[in-house]
């Protein structure tokens, strides 16, 4: 498992290695996208998620701009199929555990950010993997904030011998 460099704030983290790239977008205030908790039916209205959807896209879209000049002859970015690891970034409201894939519809977003701001030019199964969810490492808040680290890196052999081992 890789672990995450210390992020210095909201926007690139470390575009100095060759072979990852990670991205930090904060929260900012909105509320994490949960598939157990969604606002449609009788907990509310499907607006509600719209909204959340379109704040985390333009959140990870705006930032990621600001950085593409820095990011755009990077080798992870070369067009060929890469793959997403988002580490939830987020403090426990209470004494469960918590389970990252329940996060899933908020790294979504952020993904589709990255392709508005040109980082990658499209999201579809051939070219992207994941976004796949993790709980970072820290127990704690980056810079006072929580939100998603996401690390960007080439799809290798080794990260498919990884899925043939869990598969047999």
């Amino acid at each position: 498992m890789t672990v995450p460099p210390e992020p210095v704030g909201p926007g690139l983290v470390n575009a100095l290695s060759s072979t990852v790239i990670w991205l930090f977008i904060p929260s900012s205030g909105s509320e994490f996208l949960s598939a157990n908790k969604r606002r449609s039916g009788q907990q509310g209205h499907w607006t509600a998620d719209a909204r959340l959807t379109a704040e985390w896209r333009h959140r990870a879209g705006w930032i990621a701009s600001g950085y593409r000049n820095h990011v755009r002859d990077h080798p992870v970015l070369d067009g060929k199929p890469v793959r997403i690891v988002a580490h939830l970034v987020m403090i426990p409201r209470r004494r469960s555990r918590i389970d990252p894939a329940n996060w899933a519809p908020t790294a979504k977003p952020t993904v589709d950010g990255l392709v508005d701001a040109g980082w990658l030019a499209d999201d579809s199964a051939g070219l992207v993997e994941g976004p796949d969810m993790r709980l970072w490492n820290r127990a704690a808040r980056v810079h006072g904030d929580e939100g998603i680290l996401l690390e960007i890196r080439h799809v290798t052999q080794d990260t498919d011998e990884v899925e043939q081992f869990v598969l047999v």
